[in-house]
């Protein structure tokens, strides 16, 4: 019995599943049962091939795994161990570029605002904007795809915006915040420069 899934040396990130296969082959009669071991313990048994199992919600550690065959008549072999490790999730990290923070804007006129996201042991699944305005938290934008942006018009206040980005295994990073402080459009200045009074 031989285990050919996973590689010895495999990395996964947590929350991980880890797919477990078996080859096996008895020479003079037919496989009973093949068991799967995860640090030593039975986590599944096969009866048909493929000899296979899914492990899911592996925990965060080093786990050494194998495969325990019995054939029909009750001889056990058991693979050579591999040893696979499951990382936890490095949350992603999320940083609004623009506008930069202190802005003055035109209340009641939309706002562009532009992220950057990374995520250093995944990818990034959406970002989202959230706007703060001393009372409450309101999303008011998401998006999937880079480069990340959202528009929102404010209402005369100051208020802080931030992104927070999920990754692909749920992870979340929030930016720092940005200050925006809205003001009332002013009209604009006119001077009737020629003929002279």
């Amino acid at each position: 019995a031989r285990l050919t899934a996973p590689a010895t040396g495999a990395a996964f990130v947590a929350p991980a599943n880890v797919t477990l296969q078996a080859s096996v082959a008895d020479a003079d009669g037919t496989i009973a049962k093949v068991e799967f071991l995860a640090n030593g313990a039975i986590r599944a048994t096969d009866t048909a091939t493929p000899y296979g199992y899914t492990w899911n919600s592996v925990p965060v550690g080093t786990h050494t795994l194998a495969a325990r065959a019995t054939d029909n008549l009750g001889a056990v072999t058991t693979s050579a161990a591999v040893t696979i490790t499951v990382a936890a999730n490095a949350a992603p990290t999320v940083a609004i570029t623009a506008p930069a923070t202190g802005t003055q804007v035109v209340a009641g006129a939309p706002v562009a605002f532009a992220a950057t996201a990374a995520d250093a042991d995944g990818s990034i699944a959406k970002v989202e904007f959230f706007v703060h305005d001393g009372i409450g938290n309101y999303r008011f934008a998401t998006d999937t795809t880079a480069p990340y942006g959202a528009s929102y018009a404010f209402a005369e206040k100051t208020y802080t915006v931030t992104a927070v980005a999920t990754d692909n295994k749920g992870g979340k990073g929030t930016s720092p915040p940005v200050a925006v402080t809205a003001v009332a459009n002013q009209p604009p200045a006119v001077a009737l420069t020629s003929p002279a009074a």
